[in-house]
Order: structure tokens, then sequence, then C-alpha cells
């Protein structure tokens, strides 16, 4: 349970740092599809670990 936790917010506090990130470069729609597939990859791989 603490892991899922712990996953939880170290994927949030990626999320934010990639969204801040982004929020740069709005005209790059590439990058927009990275972030995007990015945060997806993360956030399965996340719930595949743990459940």
């Amino acid at each position: 349970m603490i892991k899922i936790v712990t996953n939880s917010l170290t994927y949030l506090a990626t999320y934010f740092a990639y969204k801040k990130t982004y929020l740069h470069t709005l005209c790059n729609k590439n990058y927009k599809f990275i972030y995007d597939t990015t945060m997806l990859a993360y956030l399965y791989s996340a719930i595949d670990t743990h459940f």
C-alpha cells in the first residue's frame, strides 16, 4: 500500500513537471504526443507493478 501511494506521488510530481515544461512548448504538437504517451506509459507501468 505504501508503495502504491509513493508511486502515485511520484507520478503526480512527474506529471506536473512535464506539464510545466509542456506549457512552454504549446506550439510543438509532436511534443504533446510524446508527453501524453509518456504519461500513459508511466501510469500503466505504475499500475502493473503494484496490482
